[in-house]
């Protein structure tokens, strides 16, 4: 919660370039952690990405007079495992 607004989109943008760069390595440990055909787990990181890039986007009116909530867990599911976990 102490981390500013600016910081934390930029930190965010910066984890969207690692998961561009790495996409085909996500992809493959999905096949490989849940058994998901290869297009399938492209997709999802695919997924995942164009989610946070939206986010990434409309941020700012969404937390207009808003403060961070702080930790916040997630048990992700098969079908979507990365993107609902972004």
């Amino acid at each position: 919660a102490r981390t500013d607004h600016d910081t934390r989109k930029a930190r965010i943008a910066g984890a969207l370039e690692q998961l561009r760069a790495h996409r085909d390595l996500i992809a493959h440990l999905l096949m490989w952690e849940i058994g998901k055909p290869l297009k399938l787990a492209q997709d999802d990181v695919d997924r995942c990405i164009a989610g946070v890039e939206w986010y990434l986007d409309q941020i700012d009116g969404m937390m207009a007079g808003r403060a961070p909530l702080g930790v916040i867990s997630n048990i992700a599911s098969w079908n979507y495992p990365y993107s609902v976990l972004m």
